[in-house]
């Protein structure tokens, strides 16, 4: 018995830190979430302009030669900033 009202008492102090961490970092995920879609755009404006590639479609290029080309230029160009941001290439053309 007491040991489940000091648990309950555990659970609600978590869950209050939690809440209290949540609201501080809202505004960091907001910028980073801002930073993977300018990051998303400055790859879609390279690919348009270096491929002639729309990349905003599911089929890019046709070919897998050309599919791993287009992925190696931009994992060379872009890697640092996508580590930065902890994105994959996966994850942008999904």
């Amino acid at each position: 018995m007491i040991k489940s009202i000091i648990n309950f008492f555990k659970r609600i102090r978590r869950r209050w830190f939690l809440a209290k961490q949540a609201k501080n970092m809202q505004p960091i995920v907001e910028q980073m979430i801002l930073e993977r879609r300018q990051l998303r755009v400055e790859i879609n404006k390279f690919l348009r302009t270096y491929f002639g590639v729309d990349a905003r479609s599911k089929y890019i290029p046709a070919s897998y030669k050309n599919s791993e080309e287009v992925r190696i230029a931009v994992l060379d160009k872009f890697s640092p900033k996508m580590e930065a941001l902890n994105v994959t290439y996966q994850d942008l053309f999904r």
